[in-house]
């Protein structure tokens, strides 16, 4: 497992993947099924080829779920993610185009419309940069991280002004 000291040394996103709340549920419906569809498949239809198969599927779900979980954290690194997450949190809206922005038209009664030219400017230099998409990965990391899966939504931070 990778300790945060570890990730900050190497300077690159954890290669391990912590799981949505709706990727959770997702999953354990789909072994919830696959264990039905099994308990349906052998009292019908004795002896059937694919139960190893849906054993297996189920398996490999349960492995991805278990290991997609957040880890529980000492104090310690609980403070320093807390501070990671303010810290990337100031720099993704210092770079976020705001809210009242967002619903710009190009073009308003045939006559190009400047803010919008300007929003589009800055969203394409910053939001879609690559330095912004690796912070965004990581802020949503470290959300999920801490069990703060609310705030891994990008447009929950988005800044309401200038």
């Amino acid at each position: 497992m990778n300790t945060l000291q570890e990730v900050k040394r190497r300077g690159r996103p954890p290669t391990r993947r912590i799981l949505t709340p709706a990727e959770n549920k997702g999953m354990q419906q789909e072994v919830k099924d696959n264990k039905q569809m099994m308990t349906e498949t052998a009292t019908t239809y004795q002896p059937f080829k694919s139960l190893p198969i849906q054993e297996s599927k189920i398996k490999r779900i349960e492995k991805t779920l278990k290991e997609g979980q957040q880890d529980s954290l000492n104090e310690y690194d609980k403070n320093e993610l807390e501070k990671e997450k303010r810290e990337l949190k100031e720099w993704l809206q210092k770079h976020m185009v705001p809210k009242t922005h967002i619903g710009l038209q190009p073009q308003k009664g045939g006559v190009q419309d400047n803010e919008f030219r300007k929003a589009a400017s800055f969203m394409s230099n910053n939001e879609m940069s690559g330095e912004f998409q690796l912070k965004a990965e990581r802020y949503k990391y470290v959300c999920r991280e801490l069990g703060h899966n609310e705030d891994s939504n990008l447009e929950n931070i988005r800044p309401e002004t200038l």
